[in-house]
């Protein structure tokens, strides 16, 4: 019988009131976690910035 991969998908979201190490901080622990429960890839979500230029129709 074949195994389904099973894999993680990080928003790295920074947490409120924190700084943008903290949210690096947070994927490192969750990749390492990942990890070692065997999880087989570990993805970061790409997202835009927040500016009204980049909520602006093309």
């Amino acid at each position: 019988m074949q195994t389904l991969p099973i894999n993680v998908l990080d928003l790295a979201s920074r947490p409120a009131g924190g700084t943008n190490a903290d949210a690096v901080a947070g994927s490192i622990r969750l990749a390492q976690v990942a990890e070692n429960l065997g999880y087989d890839r570990f993805s970061v979500a790409e997202h835009p910035r927040r500016s009204p230029r980049a909520l602006r129709p093309c």
